[in-house]
């Protein structure tokens, strides 16, 4: 029991608050978020409002000088009417859950391989770069690799080299002897490194595969927000 909680009290988190207001604005509802700013935080935001069928008005989005992201958005519904009450406290609260961002604990601080679903990202695979390893969940996708690129943009990684296999006969080896590429979508891996030139940090790669969860998936929130311990280590298999 005390191993259990000298692992949570050895993660960093910042505290994040999501105040509702249904009383200010005669035509909308208001929720108001403060958290510290991470990449991925707004699109996380948006995907959850997004799937809980509000539609946002206004909004004043703004970062504070110490990296506090404070965000104001007025919401309706679908029908452009006011949510009741009980919904915008649910609507926090869903959004909290989804917008703590946590560090890595003492084991997330050393660990070198982390998995989300069809992503690998590992610091171990190149001794420059950070690899990226993704399998496409859906075959022909239109635009997978623009959504894909412009989140590790926006997350702040860099890439140097990438390869994508589409078909047999496609440059590399990524996909294992027997992998069906009529049936299967594409293979991709990235060489990844900051802006200075070093590789991903646990919570950059957190991040990342947090964000890269909600675009790529199946359509669903992940199920744990962005910190390195959410994602399970595995071998790394794939050739570099």
């Amino acid at each position: 029991m005390s191993g259990s909680v000298d692992a949570e009290m050895d993660a960093a988190c910042v505290l994040s608050f999501t105040t509702p207001d249904n009383h200010s604005s005669p035509t909308s509802s208001i929720i108001t978020i403060e958290a510290q700013d991470y990449p991925g935080l707004l699109q996380s935001v948006c995907w959850v409002m997004n799937g809980l069928g509000a539609k946002v008005v206004n909004a004043q989005i703004e970062t504070l000088e110490d990296g506090t992201a404070r965000d104001k958005f007025w919401i309706t519904d679908r029908m452009n009417k006011k949510l009741p009450d009980g919904t915008v406290a649910a609507m926090c609260d869903r959004i909290q859950d989804f917008i703590a961002m946590c560090g890595p604990t003492r084991s997330g601080r050393t660990q070198q391989v982390w998995e989300s679903g069809v992503t690998t990202a590992s610091n171990i695979a190149h001794d420059r770069y950070t690899v990226l390893m993704i399998e496409e969940p859906f075959k022909g996708r239109a635009g997978f690799l623009l959504e894909i690129v412009t989140v590790m943009t926006g997350t702040g990684a860099t890439v140097h080299e990438a390869l994508i296999q589409g078909s047999a006969d496609g440059p590399g080896h990524l996909a294992p002897a027997n992998y069906d590429f009529a049936t299967h979508g594409r293979m991709f891996r990235f060489h990844l490194t900051q802006k200075d030139g070093s590789k991903l940090d646990g919570t950059q790669i957190a991040a990342l595969l947090f964000t890269l969860a909600i675009i790529i998936g199946t359509g669903h929130i992940p199920t744990a927000p962005p910190t390195s311990a959410t994602y399970s280590v595995k071998a790394y298999q794939n050739a570099v």
